[in-house]
Parts: C-alpha cells; sequence; structure tokens
C-alpha cells in the first residue's frame, strides 16, 4: 500500500459501480493526479453475476480491496451490516476520507460509519432533491449523507443551489458534474459499432424498439399499479425489452403474471449492453435515476413513472416526462411523444467530472481533519 493518504470508497449497487468506474478510468490514465491512494470497499448490496460481477469484468474498475458481504436482507438489516462492518474496515485502515455515492443503503451506512469516527465525508452526486419521502427512502439516504458530509460534490449547478439553501456554505459545495456523463460517453464510442440485434429477443426489430426498467418499491409493491404499468408496456406500439430487476420477476411470479403481447422481459445486462440498448431505442420508460439520465445523454425520450425525481432539469427540457401513475398516459406517450427540438442542453457538466471530483479531494484530504462546520452557511 502507498504511502499517501487512504481514501476509501464505498460502493454497493450498480449506478455506484458506474460512477466508481468513471473515476477509477480517470486515475489509469492519469496515475499522478490523486494526492491520496483510493481503497475500494464493497458492501454486497448488489452481490449476483447480473447485478454485480458483471460490472466488474467490463468495466475499468478494479476488483474491490475489501467486500463487506452483506447480501440480501431487509433495509434496515442491511444498513446495521453496511455500518458495523465499515466500521471495522475503517479502524483498520484510519483513511483521511471516505467517500460515498449517490442515495443508497450503502451511501448512508457508509456515511455515517466515517461521522462517527469522525473522518470527513465526501458526497458524490450530492444535493439533488426530489421533495418527497413517501415511498421513496432514497430521498432520506441522500439528504443526511449531504448533511454528514464535509464536501458535497453535485452532478448539477441546481444541487448545488439547494443544498446551499439548507444552509450548506460554499466551501462544502463544489459542482463537479456527473461522473456517469464521463463514462456514458466513453462506453458510446465504445459501442458505436456493435450490433443491437444480439441483444433483443426473437422477432423484435433492431430498427423500432422501446426499452424499459421497473425496480422501485412504489411501483412494484402495489399490485393494481405494478400490473397496470405492465399491461401498458405490453399493449405498446412497438416491442418493449425491458430488463427484470430481481424484485420485478419476483412480483411477477407473485401476481402469475407474464406478457402476452410486446412487452420482453429479458435477464439485467451489462453496462455496455445497456448503452447499445439504450442509443438505440426510440424511447424509454423507467425509474431509475440513472437511466433518466443516460437516455438524456442519449438523447433518447424518456418516460418516467414517478410522481416526481430529483433529475428536474430532465422533465423541463423535454427529454423526460413523469406520468407518477398514470398508465393511460403511458400508453398515449408510447404512442406518440412529442421529441424536443435540437440536441439536450449540457447540463451534466464538461465529461471531465472525475478529474474535478479528485482535485477537490486532493484539497480536502491537504486540509487534514474533518471540519467542525454544523451551523448554517458553514
Amino acid at each position: 500500500m502507498s504511502e499517501r493518504p487512504r481514501v476509501v470508497f464505498v460502493v454497493g449497487a450498480r449506478p455506484q459501480f458506474i460512477k466508481a468506474a468513471a473515476l477509477s478510468r480517470y486515475l489509469g490514465e492519469e496515475p499522478s493526479a490523486a494526492a491520496f491512494e483510493p481503497v475500494l470497499v464493497h458492501s454486497g448490496q448488489h452481490y449476483d453475476d447480473l447485478l454485480n460481477d458483471v460490472f466488474f469484468r467490463e468495466l475499468p474498475l478494479p476488483r474491490p480491496d475489501r467486500e463487506l458481504g452483506v447480501g440480501e436482507a431487509p433495509m434496515a438489516v442491511q444498513f446495521g451490516q453496511i455500518l458495523e462492518r465499515l466500521t471495522a474496515v475503517l479502524d483498520e485502515l484510519s483513511p483521511a476520507a471516505v467517500a460515498v455515492y449517490g442515495d443508497t443503503t450503502t451511501t448512508l451506512a457508509g456515511a455515517l460509519a466515517a461521522a462517527y469516527r469522525d473522518i470527513p465525508v465526501v458526497h458524490v452526486e450530492a444535493g439533488e432533491r426530489a421533495y418527497r419521502r413517501a415511498h421513496y427512502p432514497e430521498e432520506t439516504n441522500r439528504v443526511l449523507a449531504d448533511h454528514l458530509a464535509s464536501l458535497c460534490l453535485t452532478a448539477t449547478e441546481r444541487a448545488a443551489r439547494y443544498l446551499a439553501e439548507e444552509g450548506l456554505g460554499p466551501s462544502r459545495v463544489v459542482f463537479v458534474g456527473d461522473v456517469m456523463y464521463d463514462l456514458f460517453l466513453w462506453a458510446r464510442a465504445e459501442v458505436d459499432e456493435r450490433p443491437v440485434t444480439p441483444l433483443l429477443p426473437d422477432g423484435v426489430d433492431p430498427a423500432t424498439f422501446d426499452l424499459a426498467t421497473i425496480h422501485r418499491a412504489e411501483n412494484t409493491d402495489d399490485e393494481d399499479l405494478l400490473v397496470g404499468l405492465l399491461e401498458a408496456l405490453d399493449a405498446g406500439p412497438r416491442p418493449v425489452v425491458l430488463p427484470a430487476h430481481p424484485r420485478l420477476t419476483g412480483r411477477c411470479r407473485e401476481l402469475g403474471w407474464a406478457p402476452r403481447r410486446s412487452l420482453h422481459l429479458v435477464e439485467p445486462v451489462g453496462y455496455f449492453d445497456m448503452v447499445t440498448l439504450l442509443t438505440r431505442a426510440r424511447h424509454t420508460v423507467t425509474d431509475s435515476g440513472g437511466l433518466m439520465r443516460e437516455s438524456y445523454f442519449a438523447a433518447t425520450p424518456c418516460i418516467v413513472p414517478l410522481a416526481s425525481t430529483p433529475w428536474r432539469e430532465l422533465v423541463e427540457s423535454g427529454w423526460a416526462v413523469e406520468i407518477g401513475h398514470d398508465v393511460e398516459r403511458l400508453a398515449a406517450l408510447l404512442d406518440d411523444f412529442p421529441r424536443p427540438a435540437g440536441p439536450p442542453p449540457a447540463l451534466f457538466g464538461d465529461g471531465r467530472a472525475a478529474a474535478h471530483v479528485v482535485a477537490a479531494i486532493n484539497e480536502l484530504v491537504a486540509a487534514g481533519a474533518a471540519p467542525d462546520r454544523w451551523r448554517p452557511g458553514g
């Protein structure tokens, strides 16, 4: 291990693997850019091949230095296990900082474990707000991680404004752009010549299909809502390819529901395959914050079956439409989505977010101990 101060990066789920891969790729190209030694810790929140291993095989992401092995469990149990096991790792490594990503159970547990040890917390993708909590634990995770963090690195300028309104001073908030955008630009070039046909079910025309994902509890827990969404997709005017999260496939088995016409449930896919599908699809339908943004990067119109999403810019740009639980509107938009004129505006930085993240962490590490700034504006 290097004599440089260590920074622990905590990951546990697909979106975090993608964000971490963007930083890993940058550091692979610019090994002298970091004034710290990165240490990757995997909570195990996502653990099977299709939601975990495939990303370490495909992406420029090293195998984790530590694996906590949490695995499948109710959210509160996962949280407690991550907190306990990560605390032991932090005691062993004595890092100069702990970096967490996004809004998962792993995010909040990682931030709290560091805060309890007076280790500075860096929150990458801080500040996004849907301003609702019911059936949306990710909002709670993100808000609490933001207020635990010594350094909040935002994907959008609006997120930085939200944090200022909540009393976080300018020394704690830096707009860096979206590391997912960095990786998407690289991956799109990598898959540009790849055929999409091998990824499609038999009989699906590669020139006219839609792509969908549904996994959030608010959509899968309510039987009537879930069946309504699936029925609308199944009755759509084009084939719909849906890489199915285990939560969705489990619910379909419980309900005895199976597609009959347009909808095709397939196994989860790796990152390059998802980018290939995304850049060829006519529309996306998703409740995933990551795929919403990737749709925007790809200039693929997106239908969002949520009442609200943190990514307000996507909706305001016209490239995404929130439909809440209105399955009739879903059917109408699948038939006729008013595609915006011109390309999507540049909202997520300059494509060099990873470099900006590393520079900001360098400054934090050089400053030493966690700042004790808990008053508004501090």
